[in-house]
């Protein structure tokens, strides 16, 4: 939605949905668990991600007024970020079995007799959906002191919100990332046939789903268990969950976890060369 607010004013409002659905699945006939053989053969079975279930939406809105002056243009604005994924992703839930060069022989040949080295499950409810929500604010001004110069100065305020499980079945350890102000500044300058354009500034990324959604995989809600020397036909059965003493693999997040940022620095030079051919040299 685009609005003249005065000869001097506008405002800008819009509103983005990206939904994004994934679906894989174990094909029929595949083999139980996932077998490995200690790089010696190719696995069986598909990996130890799959199946996956994922449903992802991105709400996006966004503000921007644009004020003109005489030499100069302000523009300010803002835009919120919610992002919502339920998910179904697998670590190992259909289990594997591992065949390595153990007990004297190759891991081939324990294959063949049925003696594995290692079994690997991932036991509970692996479903969840994650919610967060991204928002910013900035302002930027462009002028022009002289003929040929032009000048730009910018503050960019960002803030992360702390991703949450919306059933409470994992707990996501680091808080929101409040301190993230990101200046800029840059010029262009036209001087006879050169032109010299140069720019700094400081950029943050996101905290992405890859990086939070591991904390899914921790008990109490979910167990993931290695199991030395198991069972064939039951490699489970000496496993006990009772009594708050059994171990489990755990996916350890930093509490203080931020996003990232670069520094970004530009400085190039532009002349033409005649007969529609022009040169340019950057430093990035």
């Amino acid at each position: 939605l685009f609005r003249s607010l005065s000869t001097r004013d506008t405002i800008r409002l819009g509103l983005n949905y990206l939904r994004q659905k994934s679906l894989l699945v174990v094909p029929p006939g595949a083999v139980g668990p996932r077998v490995g053989f200690g790089n010696q053969i190719d696995e069986l079975g598909p990996r130890d991600e799959m199946p996956i279930r994922r449903t992802r939406n991105d709400f996006e809105y966004l503000l921007v007024s644009t004020h003109r002056r005489n030499q100069s243009q302000l523009d300010w604005g803002a835009d919120v970020r919610r992002f919502q994924m339920n998910d179904l992703q697998s670590n190992d839930a259909r289990g594997a079995m591992f065949f390595n060069a153990n007990f004297g022989r190759s891991a081939v040949e324990n294959f063949l007799i049925g003696l594995p080295s290692f079994y690997r499950i991932t036991l509970g409810n692996l479903y969840r959906g994650f919610r967060n929500t991204d928002w910013n604010v900035f302002a930027t001004e462009r002028w022009s002191p002289r003929p040929g110069l032009t000048l730009n100065l910018g503050l960019r305020y960002e803030y992360a919100g702390a991703p949450g499980e919306v059933n409470k079945l994992t707990v996501i350890p680091f808080k929101s990332d409040r301190n993230n102000f990101g200046p800029r500044v840059g010029f262009a300058w036209n001087h006879g046939r050169e032109v010299i354009r140069g720019g700094y500034g400081i950029a943050f990324g996101r905290i992405f789903p890859a990086t939070f959604q591991l904390a899914r995989w921790n008990p109490p809600e979910v167990v993931r268990v290695s199991l030395t020397n198991p069972d064939l036909l039951n490699p489970t059965k000496d496993l006990n969950l009772t009594g708050g003493n059994s171990r489990s693999t755990i996916f350890r997040l930093d509490d203080d976890l931020v996003v990232p940022y670069s520094q970004q620095y530009t400085l190039e030079v532009e002349r033409p060369l005649g007969k529609g051919f022009r040169a340019r040299a950057a430093y990035v």
